[in-house]
């Protein structure tokens, strides 16, 4: 046993053991949350491997329910270098659908290189209700107690996923922004459209 690196936090784990690649189950809606590395992304993470093992253990949902919550990619590299064992944790706690699709998206936040697009989507899975529950109303209380509330959640989402408290507040003002709907300029009157008429007459 040994001290693992730091994951993703809020999750009671265990000691890390050591477990056989085919031993490991995978879960669909797990691995769907991000798209697995490719490429010379893939390539330079097997190289890593092959040099200096696995660091970061892999996840697994329980001792008796040995499916994969994090370490996907982790996984692939270590079956295609035929590794006998990988290093896991096991959540010492049983979680819901939702707590589990919210660690992996934290986890894989804490660990990839993400568009600003890719994270403010991940983000708004977790984090939606309470990003879009505060609205600046027109008053100048309104507009103090919501700016309360967004740095007081930017720090929130800054502790739980590793993001700058600053980065996090640009992504719920980017969220927000998209989830607010586009005014459509109103239409001319035919009085304008009159006159506008005449105007390119006149030159």
């Amino acid at each position: 046993e040994f001290t693992a690196p730091k994951q993703a936090t809020g999750l009671p784990l265990s000691p890390v053991r050591r477990l056989a690649p085919a031993e490991v189950k995978l879960s669909d809606e797990n691995s769907a949350a991000f798209d697995p590395l490719t490429g010379r992304d893939f390539e330079r993470m097997k190289t890593d491997i092959a040099e200096n093992g696995i660091i970061v253990p892999l996840i697994i949902r329980s001792v008796n329910d040995k499916t994969l919550i994090a370490g996907h990619n982790r996984l692939r590299a270590a079956k295609d270098l035929g590794l006998e064992t990988v290093p896991v944790q096991y959540v010492e706690k049983t979680l819901s659908p939702a707590q589990e699709k919210a660690f992996v998206i934290k986890d894989n936040l804490l660990r990839r290189q993400l568009t600003a697009e890719q994270k403010a989507a991940a983000l708004k899975v977790i984090y939606g209700q309470e990003i879009l529950a505060a609205k600046h109303g027109g008053s100048r209380k309104d507009a103090e107690s919501g700016s309360r509330f967004t740095v007081n959640l930017a720090q929130k989402i800054a502790e739980e996923t590793g993001l700058p408290t600053g980065t996090a507040k640009r992504y719920i003002a980017d969220i927000r922004r998209a989830d607010s709907p586009r005014k459509t300029p109103p239409k001319p009157t035919g009085k304008a459209q009159s006159s506008a008429a005449s105007q390119g007459k006149g030159k």
